[in-house]
């Protein structure tokens, strides 16, 4: 039996055309808090962020319109969408900061994540929990100099991609429907 078998086929110079250019695509923007082991960076600039209502619901986040809320009390978040990214990654990701709450008591959580998403504007950090301090501990990167690669896209096209098919705008939708026993 004769051997058919062609390396040349396969050798890596044949594999890749130099003049071809890939771009990532952004096809999903996960709406999450930052992973304990790494390094994240916050975007400077304030118009990627934006203040909303969230309504998380079986491992999604619902970005839920003002004419909802009064129906929705008590199950939505009021918080901050802030642009983050990894380092490392190629996607970055929607952090929701609780804001304040109405009536005016200090959360230690929420002021010390607020105080975190705030530094890892200009510098590299880790966001980890203190279960016995109830807070949040924030670890600046030693050494790191790279700065990260934000996405060329306006907040507004990115909170469409990571809420595309995920917004509440009327009492009819399936999600509030569950929530009120209709479904």
């Amino acid at each position: 039996m004769q051997n058919t078998f062609d390396p040349s086929q396969f050798k890596l110079d044949t594999l890749v055309d130099p003049t071809l250019v890939t771009e990532t695509l952004l096809t999903n923007i996960p709406v999450q808090k930052p992973n304990r082991q790494q390094f994240i960076r916050t975007h400077p600039d304030p118009a990627y962020t934006y203040d909303a209502a969230i309504l998380p619901y079986d491992g999604e986040s619902y970005l839920v319109a003002g004419a909802m809320l009064p129906a929705l009390d008590g199950e939505y978040r009021a918080v901050r969408l802030q642009l983050s990214i990894a380092r490392g990654g190629l996607v970055p990701f929607l952090w929701p900061l609780n804001l304040p709450g109405g009536d005016g008591r200090p959360n230690m959580w929420n002021e010390s994540a607020m105080m975190s998403a705030r530094k890892a504007q200009d510098a590299w950090v880790r966001v980890m929990s203190d279960q016995a301090q109830g807070m949040y501990i924030t670890r600046e990167a030693k050494g790191i100099e790279d700065e990260p690669q934000w996405p060329e896209k306006p907040m507004v096209e990115l909170l469409g991609i990571a809420f595309d098919g995920k917004t509440i705008t009327e009492i009819e939708h399936p999600v509030v429907r569950r929530l009120m026993g209709y479904a």
